[in-house]
């Protein structure tokens, strides 16, 4: 039997509104650092999709979780909410991420490896901006640095996106919507045995804002970006009252930002004051205002305080000779030797006992983020230094980045996320072979300890009481002549 098609209708069929019964908002989003990641693939920028709307709902979840998940008293309730608000293996998320405008610099590498004929070897070579001696930024790029092309597994420098500008698209159903969705939720929620939920929750919107306005000036988008990477500036949002709630702070001074804060944490109602299993924001920031400073100059200033805490000569480490970096101040080195070679007479050609630590073994700098790659070359000790014996990663609780404000201007930033306090970690031997060290759980006592204070040239001595190497740090940066300042205070 022959079918025939039908004539096509006449008219526009275009539909006003795709999403009926949903509240919109709109952010003109700037990336102000360049940006690393974010792709499928860990680590690499996708050509075809480089701004991923599931990348930014990853983002919101977390920074949901820091913001408006810090009022719920267990993991349990955490978890469902969120799955109902951002979408779960049970729920699809009633809210609508869409990424338009997309309008960004082709990716480029972010160092080289230029050939030195006299020394017979490749010299890493940073490009712009993260060139120059003296430049800290190197520190936190590790990860993508490559390798050598005359190394054993050659690997090429990771690219970067040097800046971009994208519109954010953000629909929020309505109350009328959400109370739809409820029957089904509390009939879930009854089966877990939590509370139901009732009219106020299904009023999305300071959930929804709350999210964006810690993502923008918190976080980023990519990888890194706790370490500055992928900053954001909202340079326009839509509908915005000014008067009610402003994303960005209006002015780059230390006062006016302290207000702005605290306006904004009590507009969007989110609560600080708890101590959750999960990172939540605090009440307090660490911020360095004033000069003309670009973006980059101030995430260099952010970035430079924590290389000078752990790596500064006479801070970290003592001074050098030449090319050659001084000796650690900090005991993690010495505490792996004194476990695998003990604490008398050594082998020749490992470095004798530093007699200054007393209090061995010990590993504070666990607090900044795991894993740490350890490997004191000639002496067989190379292990990474972890969360557990199965997980490897513990994301820092430290975020180092510029903040933009609507006067164009920028600040320096170090933001210490609330995070349960870390009682544990793993030693985990290296897998390459030759490593002489053997697997083992780190102790609480091992990561905070007054004996961490207490040794010569330490460098959390006279800055923490405790021996958190965390709040050794914050101190530090306050100090005369890093000048950061504690907001609000």
């Amino acid at each position: 039997m022959t079918r025939t098609m039908p004539d096509f209708p006449e008219g526009d069929l275009a539909i006003d509104n795709h999403h009926p019964d949903m509240e919109t908002r709109t952010y003109e989003i700037q990336v102000i650092t360049p940006l690393f990641g974010g792709g499928v693939e860990a680590g690499k920028i996708d050509p075809e999709l480089p701004i991923r709307p599931s990348s930014i709902r990853g983002h919101l979840r977390f920074w949901w979780r820091a913001t408006k998940g810090a009022k719920y008293a267990t993991i349990e309730n955490l978890r469902q909410r969120e799955g109902e608000i951002w979408g779960s293996m049970e729920n699809p998320s009633p809210v609508v991420i869409v990424v338009t405008s997309v309008n960004l610099d082709s990716p480029t590498p972010c160092a080289r490896y230029d050939p030195n004929n006299e020394r017979h070897r490749y010299d890493l070579r940073w490009n712009s901006p993260f060139a120059g001696r003296e430049n800290p930024l190197p520190y936190i790029l590790f990860p993508y640095q490559g390798k050598s092309p005359d190394s054993l597994e050659p690997k090429d420098p990771s690219e970067m996106i040097r800046s971009c500008n994208f519109t954010l698209t953000v629909k929020i159903p309505s109350t009328k919507k959400m109370a739809i969705y409820r029957s089904e939720y509390n009939e879930q929620r009854n089966k877990k045995h939590l509370l139901p939920l009732c009219d106020e929750d299904d009023n999305l919107i300071k959930d929804v804002e709350a999210a964006v306005w810690a993502w923008v000036n918190f976080g980023g988008i990519g990888a890194r970006t706790r370490r500055g990477c992928g900053a954001l500036f909202c340079k326009k949002a839509n509908p915005e009252n000014l008067e009610q709630f402003s994303i960005i702070p209006p002015v780059s001074d230390s006062q006016e930002i302290r207000s702005w804060y605290l306006s904004c944490l009590n507009y969007l109602g989110i609560d600080t004051s708890t101590n959750c299993k999960w990172p939540t924001v605090l009440r307090k920031i660490l911020l360095k205002t004033g000069g003309n400073r670009t973006d980059i100059q101030c995430w260099i200033e952010s970035v430079s305080i924590i290389k000078k805490f752990r790596q500064g000569e006479d801070i970290g480490r003592n001074k050098g000779r030449g090319s050659r970096p001084g000796q650690s101040r900090w005991p993690e080195a010495e505490s792996l030797r004194t476990v695998v070679y003990g604490s008398g007479e050594r082998p020749n050609g490992i470095h004798p006992v530093d007699s200054r630590m007393t209090n061995i073994p010990a590993f504070p700098r666990v607090e900044f983020g795991m894993p740490i790659i350890l490997e004191i070359r000639n002496e067989g000790i190379k292990p990474t230094l972890q969360y557990t014996d199965e997980k490897d990663r513990m994301a820092s609780p430290l975020i180092l980045r510029p903040l933009k404000c609507r006067d164009g201007l920028c600040s320096s930033m170090i933001v210490r996320l609330n995070t349960p306090k870390l009682t544990s970690a793993y030693v985990k031997p290296g897998q390459s072979g030759g490593d002489k060290t053997y697997p083992g759980e780190i102790t609480a006592n091992e990561i905070e300890s007054s004996g961490n204070i207490s040794y010569i040239d330490s460098p959390m001595k006279g800055r923490c009481k405790n021996g958190s190497a965390l709040d050794a740090f914050i101190a530090f940066a306050q100090e005369k002549g890093n000048d950061f300042v504690e907001v609000p205070k």
